[in-house]
This record gives structure tokens, C-alpha cells and sequence, in this order.
């Protein structure tokens, strides 16, 4: 379920609850990964407007969420501090500059969050961070998509997906998938995001979205590279509203 907002709820926080909110595809795995934490705390990596560390913490597990976006951080505190969820710590951070005391058991990088940095140098980096901020014996999770689905189905054979729909304070928002597209070592992702007010009157733009272009191999090389070892990986099928993705496990690499 999509978390409220109201009227002063700024317009990217309300987009990302659009687009992203209600995907549940991976929470499954990300609960039962949080499981196994030995009830050591969690950091989650590019947290968006809670949809994952609201759940977590939901569940009685100690969580730090981090996002780069101040306004997506303030959602998540305002619903964490709503639900009563005191385990729930939220951070305004750029990642690559995180440092904190505490080190944890599981580090979740979910929906591409690592395919948004681009080039192999930023994404060791980010991984580099993550390392330094891992228990022993913790794991780190990422996921990506792999390749680039759907590219190049555009046209008139072409059908798109249902767009993401939701009605907030009398208005409705819609944001329709229309072309993944191959651009080098990104891929473009174009959407259709339309607003129809309570007077009628519609609005629209559309919002490209640039995501590194990895696959499973090339993360784990990358991993390697930044001192971590590959430890296995799960794959979330494709649904009726989501592409699939693989979620790539990893731990610190013993020193040699």
C-alpha cells in the first residue's frame, strides 16, 4: 500500500511513491535476508521514500537508511515517526561520503540503486563504502537488471505496460513506461508522467532516468575489485508489473 501524502508533499517524493512504491516483489527476500542478520543492524543504501526500511523496521529489526535526496529522507522519517518505528534511523548522505561508527550485518542496495553511479570507479567506490561499513561475517545484497529489457520496443506492435496509477488529494497521477533505449554503457529509461488535477486540467512531462547498463558478472568483478567476495545470487522473476532482477550476494574478503 502506497504511503500517504498530502498537498505540500514535494512533487519528486509523490513520483517516487508512484513509480516505486508499491513494487513488493523483493521484500520477501529482503526479510528473510534480514533474518539471518544475527539480529545485528541493517543499512540500507538509497532507501527512496522508505518502501524497504519502513518494512524492515516494521518487522523489529534495527535499520539505517540512507538516500542522497533530502526530500525523500523527510518522507521517510514523517512515516517512520507515524508508524511509531523506533528502530528506524534515516541519514540525508551522499554514500560515497558515508562514514559511520556502527557496522552491520546485512547492507541492502535495492531497485538498481548501485545503477545509478555511473562508471566502474564510482560503483568500487560505493561498494568500497559499503565494505568498510560491514560486520564480520555480514552480508551485502545488491540488486540490478540485468542487461537492457525491454529495449527497442517501441512502435506501433508495440504495447507498453499498464502505467503506475495512483489518486492523491483528488488528483491523479500516472507515469507510463514508453522505451528503454541503449545509450553506450547506459540505458534510458522514458516515461510518460501525467497529472490530471481535481479541476480537470492535465499536465505532463517527460522524465528520462539513466542507469548504468551491468551485468551480474561485471558487479561481482567490481566487487572483487573493492574487496569483497561473491557469495552467490537470487533472481526475482519478472511479474505483471516489474521487470526481474538479480540480487547479487556478497561478503568481506578474508585478508590474504
Amino acid at each position: 500500500m502506497m504511503s500517504a501524502v498530502s498537498e505540500t508533499t514535494p512533487l519528486e517524493v509523490i513520483w517516487h511513491d508512484v513509480e516505486c512504491g508499491r513494487y513488493a516483489g523483493d521484500l520477501e527476500l529482503w526479510a528473510e535476508l534480514a533474518r539471518c542478520a544475527s539480529a545485528q543492524p541493517i543499512l540500507e543504501i538509497g532507501c527512496g521514500t522508505g518502501r524497504v526500511a519502513l518494512e524492515l523496521a516494521r518487522a523489529g529489526h534495527h535499520v539505517m537508511a540512507v538516500d542522497s535526496v533530502p526530500a525523500f529522507v523527510d518522507a521517510t522519517k514523517e512515516r517512520a515517526a507515524t508508524r511509531r518505528l523506533a528502530g528506524l534511523s534515516v541519514m540525508a548522505v551522499d554514500v560515497r561520503e558515508l562514514q559511520l561508527v556502527t557496522r552491520f550485518g546485512l547492507i541492502i542496495l535495492p531497485m538498481q540503486v548501485l545503477q545509478l553511479f555511473e562508471g566502474s570507479a564510482e560503483r568500487r567506490r560505493v561498494l568500497r563504502v559499503a565494505r568498510a561499513h560491514l560486520a564480520p561475517g555480514g552480508v551485502i545484497a545488491v540488486a540490478i537488471v540485468e542487461g537492457t529489457p525491454l529495449e527497442g520496443q517501441v512502435g506501433s506492435e508495440y504495447e507498453p505496460p499498464l502505467p503506475d496509477v495512483a489518486e492523491i488529494d483528488g488528483s491523479v497521477y500516472s507515469s507510463l513506461p514508453l522505451e528503454v533505449a541503449r545509450d553506450g554503457d547506459r540505458m534510458i529509461v522514458t516515461r510518460l508522467r501525467q497529472v490530471v488535477a481535481r479541476n480537470g486540467d492535465l499536465s505532463e512531462a517527460v522524465d528520462r532516468t539513466a542507469l548504468a547498463v551491468l551485468t551480474r558478472g561485471l558487479v561481482e568483478d567490481e566487487a572483487l575489485a573493492a574487496g569483497l567476495e561473491p557469495i552467490g545470487h537470487r533472481v526475482i522473476e519478472d511479474g505483471p508489473d516489474h521487470v526481474g532482477s538479480t540480487i547479487i550476494l556478497m561478503k568481506g574478503m578474508d585478508p590474504r
